[in-house]
């Protein structure tokens, strides 16, 4: 790391940038935030290697990175609620082959097993307890 991108202000601003990726990343899909967290260090490195390239002053980079950073909040967000949509709707596709009760597969008819309990919410690993109700847990309809 060169005087430039190791510099305090551009450690500050970096590390706030990456405080930004973290929070309209986390709930999201584990695949979708671990790329996006990646792209956006990787575009990091590239941009202090480009000041550091051209001799840019430690000051004159961190402006550029909160700029890029504060200009691009609104494409983040946007982003954001494209993944959380597209989440939505895999999670309402019909898989074939399953009996589904608003949209969630109950049983699968080449098997016979009964699905949904063993799906986890990815985001607190918790078991999916709508659907294991939905598929016979307590208070179902017989």
């Amino acid at each position: 790391m060169s005087a430039t991108s190791g510099s305090a202000s551009v450690r500050w601003v970096r590390e706030q940038v990456l405080i930004w990726t973290l929070r309209y990343t986390t709930g999201l899909p584990r695949r979708e935030a671990e790329d996006r967290r990646a792209e956006l260090l990787s575009d990091l490195w590239e941009h202090a290697a480009a000041a550091d390239a051209r001799g840019q002053r430690p000051v004159r980079l961190a402006v550029s990175i909160a700029f890029r950073a504060l200009r691009g909040m609104p494409a983040d967000l946007r982003w954001r609620a494209a993944v959380l949509r597209k989440a939505r709707t895999r999670a309402l596709v019909p898989v074939a082959g399953t009996t589904q009760v608003a949209g969630v597969p109950l049983f699968d008819q080449t098997s016979g097993a009964l699905e949904g309990l063993d799906r986890v919410d990815e985001r607190n690993h918790e078991p999916d307890l709508m659907a294991a109700a939905l598929a016979g847990g307590a208070g179902a309809v017989h």
